[in-house]
């Protein structure tokens, strides 16, 4: 996933799985995604790994941006407060923000009006994403 306005430029993608597969873990665990995030202002590059978003988080991320699409709004509710994403209608564009703090750092904004063809962009990136590391489920108990 990439947004790029004005002199800002940020993008998003999934690294790994952060902990290996457990048949008998907890679900949790099984499915916390490493999130790879760079960004890049006026002035500074930067870049950070962090395990911020579950796999079912991804799925309702893409979820809740089809729906922007369809003029709803969608604000992020994750887990980890790293990563924080809101959309919303803005008549035939959206309004797109992603927020993510770095450990250590101040958080990194990013504001961005959008087509609604790059937000539909956006969207098959996460599928995408989604589709490589789909949700793990635990070994079934008899």
């Amino acid at each position: 996933m990439k947004l790029i306005q004005a002199d800002k430029r940020f993008e998003l993608h999934i690294d790994s799985y952060e902990f290996p597969y457990d048949e008998n873990g907890a679900n949790e665990d099984n499915n916390w995604l490493n999130v790879a995030v760079e960004w890049e202002d006026e002035v500074l590059v930067e870049n950070a790994v962090s395990p911020c978003l579950l796999t079912s988080e991804l799925e309702d991320l893409i979820r809740g941006l089809g729906k922007v699409l369809l003029n709803e709004c969608y604000q992020s509710a994750f887990l980890e407060p790293d990563l924080e994403v809101s959309a919303m209608p803005a008549q035939e564009q959206v309004q797109l923000a992603i927020s993510y703090a770095k450990k250590g750092r101040s958080r990194f904004y990013m504001d961005a009006l959008i087509s609604k063809q790059e937000l539909d962009e956006i969207i098959s990136d996460l599928h995408e994403m989604s589709m490589r590391f789909p949700q793990r489920k635990a070994k079934l108990l008899h």
